[in-house]
């Protein structure tokens, strides 16, 4: 199989080919998924790597009655989603190499509990077929390369289900095309990359339908260890011994600490809902593709990094330095957001000189507060992806 798959569910799509149980034939534009679960059949990629799983789907909902649906995807018996949309979706899960490089023929599980027959809307006449979601197509996209076989330790981790499971909780799930300005800014906040110190642009990006993976998307991540970091040849290999969890005294959060630098990853699980250890070893195992991928974006150029400021403007001397670090590694281009004051309006947006521009919203919030913010946000966004593509 080549390193990037893509199967149309359209009638002419010749989807029937790795279709199990749990579809009914193709027909127009996609295939019904019916029953409680449906299955799919794939080859085994030939380029060992990480890959994302991609399904465009169309929800069959009622409103009042049929609201929600729930969508659990399992591949070869590993959990790489568990999502409840309200609508139409692209749902995007990573699937890593020790999950789908083993058998030569991998298993895809679709589970879908709240499927319905159109037939309960018409008095019990019409289409009696249980079914729930519409596959339009699925694609199966390289991330990143490995050069060998996942090593014994990633792959005793692969071998518990649960090690993988809680990762149902970082799969993306897309907003449906819109028309409009939905539709772009939901492709262009993807081109954006957060060096933090907090989360506001992956809080921004969630906003506008993207979830996009990312090494300090969701990370409390200190300007001055980011700094230090970059200029020491920050890897994975580095936080061997020294990144451990740890569990917030307020919010009861496990976060993944780098004790060096002081970055600490959110994990989105709570004190009794999950194994700590078990937590912990699925965290370390995803760092190296992270930290992997987080250098390719550098050496491409192909994302604007952002930096926030916190309470305080950042010194501008530890910018310059920080750009320069990240320029060590590619052709980067740095977006500093402030909030906005001394005549600055929010959504202006400055280009300061080589790879750094400055913009201003009307205010660095987070949580709640955030989406006060969001119209300013996409003003910035917006303005910088377009000097950045004139530049």
């Amino acid at each position: 199989m080549a390193e990037d798959l893509e199967i149309k569910f359209s009638h002419d799509g010749g989807s029937s080919a790795c279709m199990g149980a749990g579809w009914s034939p193709p027909e127009g534009i996609g295939a019904w998924m019916t029953g409680a679960q449906s299955t799919l059949v794939l080859a085994r990629p030939e380029q060992p790597g990480d890959y994302l799983l991609t399904l465009e789907l169309q929800s069959l909902l009622a409103p009042g009655r049929h609201d929600f649906q729930r969508l659990s995807v399992r591949v070869n018996g590993a959990v790489v989603c568990n999502q409840v949309l309200h609508g139409d979706a692209v749902v995007q899960c990573w699937v890593p190499w020790p999950v789908l490089g083993g058998p030569a023929q991998s298993t895809v599980v679709l589970a879908h509990p709240d499927g319905w027959a159109p037939a309960e809307l018409s008095g019990g006449e019409g289409d009696q077929r249980v079914m729930s979601f519409h596959a339009l197509a699925l694609r199966l996209s390289l991330l990143t390369e490995r050069a060998s076989q996942a090593d014994p330790a990633e792959r005793e981790a692969a071998g518990h289900e649960e090690t993988w499971r809680e990762e149902a909780g970082r799969a993306a799930v897309v907003a449906p095309p819109r028309d409009g300005d939905g539709l772009a800014m939901h492709r262009l906040v993807l081109d954006f990359e957060s060096l933090g110190p907090g989360c506001a642009l992956g809080l921004v990006q969630r906003h506008y339908g993207a979830e996009p993976l990312g090494l300090f998307r969701f990370a409390a991540t200190p300007t001055g260890g980011l700094l230090a970091a970059l200029e020491g040849d920050f890897h994975a290999a580095s936080l061997d011994g020294r990144a451990a969890l740890a569990l917030d005294a307020q919010t009861r959060e496990y976060a993944l600490v780098d004790r060096v630098h002081g970055f600490a990853w959110h994990t989105g699980r709570h004190d009794g809902q999950v194994e700590a250890g078990a937590l912990e070893r699925q965290e370390l195992a995803r760092l190296p593709y992270l930290v992997r991928r987080f250098y390719e974006t550098l050496a491409g150029g192909r994302k604007i990094l952002v930096l926030c400021d916190e309470d305080e403007p950042a010194d501008p001397a530890l910018v310059e330095r920080l750009l320069a670090a990240l320029r060590r590694h590619g052709d980067a281009t740095l977006l500093w957001v402030g909030a906005a004051a001394d005549g600055r309006a929010a959504g202006e947006v400055e280009w300061l000189g080589d790879g750094l521009m400055r913009g201003w919203v009307d205010r660095l919030a987070t949580g709640r507060e955030a989406v006060a913010s969001m119209a300013a946000w996409g003003a910035v966004c917006r303005e910088a992806h377009r000097m950045w593509q004139a530049a």
